[in-house]
């Protein structure tokens, strides 16, 4: 039961990578999980981010809500 189990598992894991594509257009940067249609490339994000990186991520999109809902 447990090598079942453990299949399931490595299975669902396999599953959720995807290859990520950072394009670029009219000079703003988007991310996708299909290819570009003009260039672009391969997107690897960093493995960690440390609790700094996210408190500052988090309060520069606050920051772009707020400006986009004006």
């Amino acid at each position: 039961m447990k090598i079942i189990s453990i299949f399931i598992l490595v299975l669902a894991v396999s599953l959720v990578h995807a290859t990520i594509y950072e394009c670029e257009e009219n000079g703003l940067k988007s991310y996708q999980q299909f290819p570009c249609k003009q260039g672009g490339k391969e997107f690897t994000p960093p493995k960690d981010i440390s609790p700094e990186e996210q408190k500052a991520a988090v309060k520069k999109l606050d920051k772009d809500l707020a400006a986009m809902a004006e």
